[in-house]
């Protein structure tokens, strides 16, 4: 993407803060792999007349009757829907106050997509997915219900292609591709937490009021088995995944203005990261612990079995005490079963969401960088300028006049994309902490209740079986 031709002036897209995201256009990924004519236009599509009331419209290339925005209107676009940016590009002011999307309350997500990731099966050696999706967002897919199978490899694709075409917006993290323990790579419990992690990771996307109109999203979802690889295939070179990672790893140093507010964000995403591994690491730890009880509690089951066998005074108290154990094994190992999806995997998330805003953040700080520098080449060039003009030399004068009107559109175009990066990532940052606040108060709740009904479970086992023998003890008495 170039980023010089990043928010053509000719486009104004407005929405109005209480319009429905889905009447937003299908939106293009910028690498021209769909399949209609580049440069049509649905006929559905008017000519935008600038006013705030109106849907966002614009001109781009269409594929299948769906309308695709451009690179610049892609980042536009986006920040329209966040209800602020609504400036000319010479100006590249954003209003930040106009933002009603970035609360709990106030941001717009879709709810007209329901995906499940489900059905992991090994093929040789790769895992396939089973995607199912069911939808009522008519304009963009001809269907209302698909089924395919996905590879990770597909899920990566999905995700590079969205951070090429957003750089400045925070992707949900993907779940990692292999187990600490590689021998554990194809183990049923791998792939169902991988596959939970793959299933959440399109939910989000599925969410968004942005990123869930993309071209890519619709290919991921629809397109035959068969032709999703052929078409990772075909556009393998749209990331230079070296190149990018090298300007991002030097942008936060050669930065000379560092924005303030996201360094902020950085430092806590750092502590954030820390208190996060130490809690998942505690969780984790707890739930060996009660698996090390589960183990020891079958054993006393079994033993006191064994023991039943040759001491038959005991039957009563030796037959109920073990009933009431296996009850307490039972509700131990639901316990266990649901601690993984409802604690430690959001907390892996989470974990890995540090990494994806930590790399949003690099990205908004290359294209601040880019933004130095040409500011920087544009001094040096009105200096040559000025000297030249004292020299008297006027065919240099005339060189240095057009570069530096260049450079100065070039300064205009890269300060629009800074103002337009920081409002968006700014939204994106807001909308994420709504969400970890959310997420993280149905998490602990959850587990508080989980806790609450294992307990209740076993005390309810204890007291059966104190009844009994207590029953027993009074029969007898009555005998004696």
């Amino acid at each position: 993407m170039d980023s010089d031709d990043d928010f053509p002036g000719e486009y104004q897209a407005q929405i109005s803060p209480g319009s429905e995201p889905t009447s937003v256009p299908f939106l293009s990924d910028g690498d021209g792999d769909g399949d209609g004519e580049q440069g049509s236009v649905s006929p559905s599509v008017e000519a935008s007349t600038g006013d705030e009331n109106e849907h966002l419209v614009r001109t781009g290339s269409a594929s299948r009757g769906k309308v695709f925005a451009t690179d610049g209107e892609r980042s536009s676009t986006f920040k329209s829907l966040l209800g602020g940016r609504r400036t000319q590009r010479q100006t590249a002011k954003v209003d930040h106050d106009q933002r009603t999307l970035g609360s709990a309350q106030g941001y717009q997500t879709v709810d007209d997509i329901e995906v499940t990731v489900c059905d992991p099966q090994k093929v040789d050696n790769y895992v396939l997915y089973v995607v199912k999706t069911k939808t009522t967002r008519s304009e963009t897919f001809e269907k209302t219900e698909y089924v395919v199978k996905r590879r990770y490899t597909d899920f990566v694709w999905l995700r590079e292609k969205l951070e090429a075409a957003f750089p400045a917006h925070l992707l949900p993290p993907m779940p990692e591709k292999q187990s600490l323990q590689r021998w554990t790579h194809f183990t049923p419990s791998f792939l169902v937490a991988r596959q939970r992690g793959l299933n959440k990771f399109l939910q989000r996307i599925a969410s968004h009021p942005v990123l869930s109109f993309t071209e890519g999203f619709f290919q991921f979802l629809t397109f035959a088995d068969e032709k999703l690889p052929e078409l990772r295939k075909e556009t393998s070179g749209l990331f230079n995944r070296i190149g990018d990672s090298l300007r991002t790893s030097v942008a936060s140093m050669l930065l000379k203005h560092p924005n303030a507010q996201f360094a902020n964000t950085s430092e806590y995403i750092e502590k954030l990261r820390e208190q996060l591994g130490e809690v998942k690491k505690i969780e984790q730890s707890i739930v060996e612990e009660h698996t090390e009880l589960l183990a020891s509690m079958k054993q006393l089951s079994m033993a006191l079995q064994g023991w039943l066998k040759v001491d038959s005074d005991l039957t009563p108290t030796l037959t109920e005490t073990t009933l009431s154990i296996d009850k307490q094994i039972r509700s131990l190992e639901g316990s266990l079963a649901g601690t993984d999806p409802a604690i430690l995997q959001p907390l892996r998330e989470y974990y890995l969401y540090t990494d994806s805003v930590k790399q949003v953040l690099k990205r908004r700080d290359t294209i601040q960088m880019e933004y130095e520098l040409v500011v920087d080449d544009l001094a040096k060039k009105q200096e040559d300028l000025e000297n030249a003009r004292s020299a008297g030399q006027q065919d240099k004068v005339k060189v240095l006049e057009t570069q530096v009107r260049e450079l100065g559109q070039q300064v205009e175009r890269k300060s629009d994309a800074v103002d337009v990066a920081n409002a968006d990532l700014q939204a994106e940052l807001d909308r994420w902490h709504s969400y970890k606040r959310m997420d993280m108060r149905e998490v602990f709740t959850d587990v508080s209740e989980r806790h609450i009904s294992y307990h209740q479970k076993c005390q309810e086992a204890l007291r059966e079986m104190i009844q009994q023998l207590e029953t027993e003890d009074d029969d007898d008495d009555d005998e004696t």
